[in-house]
């Protein structure tokens, strides 16, 4: 029987990690904007964003995280394509999923 992470626990924190990711991107799908952006993609992104790339652990699943620089959030993009923008650093959680990106001046 697998403990739930707990700091006593703490190498197991990577095993929770890529399950959250893994479920994290299922639920994506089930939200995905219906008017998905036509210019922008999961390779073709804005400039200007200082885009970062991170993988999601052990999925080995590419995700970019970029700055917007008119109101400084952060942007997302996974591998499905779908922009979204939060107000917080670091990962996107589950209920930054509502929150879409709109382009506001910006260039290929």
């Amino acid at each position: 029987m697998q403990s739930r992470w707990c700091p006593h626990n703490a190498g197991q924190a990577a095993p929770q990690r890529s399950r959250f990711a893994s479920i994290l991107y299922s639920v994506s799908a089930l939200f995905a904007h219906r008017d998905r952006l036509t210019d922008y993609s999961y390779v073709r992104r804005p400039v200007g964003y200082h885009w970062a790339a991170r993988s999601t652990g052990t999925t080995g699943v590419i995700a970019y995280f970029g700055i917007d620089p008119v109101n400084e959030w952060t942007v997302y993009v996974g591998p499905d394509g779908q922009y979204y923008t939060f107000p917080h650093r670091g990962d996107i959680r589950p209920q930054d999923l509502t929150s879409f990106w709109d382009p506001h001046d910006t260039t290929l």
